[in-house]
């Protein structure tokens, strides 16, 4: 809305986007998208390959900042929550299959 772009202009610059990072990353070279983050490829243990992201530092902070999130937080209650008060909800709700921790 800001940009006077079109919506499938938009949509075209984030497919390329996209096949940039994939490009870089499949020659396991990390992608910096300054205000976003960065696309970093790894392998696990049995072979298979992903992309990880590592969002940019004021993103987080802007998510982070006293009431910026807007959206609804299911189980608000449970926010703080030790371990051990998991396993003891878990364990009333679940008898037959408590948790170890």
């Amino acid at each position: 809305m800001r940009t006077g772009l079109s919506k499938s202009e938009v949509m075209m610059v984030l497919q390329e986007m996209s096949e940039v990072i994939l490009y870089f990353n499949k020659d396991g070279i990390p992608v910096k998208l300054p205000g976003v983050g960065t696309f970093t490829p790894s392998v696990d243990g049995e072979g298979t390959y992903n992309i990880g992201l590592r969002a940019d530092v004021e993103l987080k902070n802007g998510i982070n900042d006293h009431n910026a999130y807007q959206g609804e937080v299911k189980n608000n209650e449970h926010v703080g929550w030790t371990n051990e008060q998991y396993k003891e909800l878990w364990d009333t709700e679940h008898p037959a299959d408590p948790l170890e921790i």
